[in-house]
């Protein structure tokens, strides 16, 4: 059995075992496991529908070809969350070969009722897929998220899927399009839409 399926496995395993918040981080994770270009920037701006609508941007940087870091911020009717991101790009997508990846970040989630810092880990695979159009990217990451309450608000662990994809076409250049669904314990979380566009490249 491949380190994949272990991983896909493990997430239902713990989805089974974990607690569940009444009230979760909403935010997706709108990005593949395969990493861009050495000392790239860019602009991510994801609405997303989460019992309510939020809005949320991050800046991105990939400072090298396995590693790359981010800021995010997102705000909406559940509150809001703010932290940086970790990106480790394991394994590159090659023919038959799926790219995986390691997501991390630490987050400050004030949900209106209760304040949480959010630490997050999440195994990625993606593969693409090129075609006369453009390319398509479908993704599925599995996160773990750990919760630690501020002040009296108790501790909490949950786990949420993601699903979703990446798409570009030739008409529109390097600016990419994504969707991505999120299930907290098998039941629906959000919808999330995305638009990224690189800032800058020297390499």
């Amino acid at each position: 059995m491949t380190l994949h399926a272990h991983v896909l496995i493990l997430g239902l395993i713990v989805n089974s075992l974990a607690f569940a918040l009444t009230n979760e981080m909403p935010g997706g994770l709108i990005q593949t496991a395969e990493k861009g270009r050495t000392s790239q920037y860019e602009i991510v701006i994801t609405p997303l529908i989460s019992h309510g609508v939020s809005l949320g941007t991050e800046l991105r940087y990939d400072w090298a070809k396995t590693v790359g870091v981010g800021m995010g911020f997102l705000a909406g009717s559940k509150g809001f969350t703010l932290g940086p991101s970790l990106s480790w790009a394991l394994q590159p997508d090659r023919d038959d070969q799926p790219a995986f990846a390691i997501l991390t970040s630490l987050n400050y989630f004030d949900s209106n009722r209760e304040k949480y810092l959010v630490t997050k880990i999440t195994p990625l695979i993606s593969k693409s897929f090129v075609s006369l159009w453009g390319e398509s990217s479908p993704y599925v990451g599995l996160s773990l998220l750990y919760y630690r309450g501020v002040g009296t608000v108790p501790d909490a662990l949950s786990l949420k899927t993601s699903l979703g994809s990446q798409f570009s076409t030739k008409v529109m250049g390097e600016l990419k399009l994504w969707v991505e669904t999120g299930f907290y314990f098998f039941q629906f979380h959000d919808l999330v839409f995305g638009v990224s566009y690189p800032l800058g490249n020297e390499g």
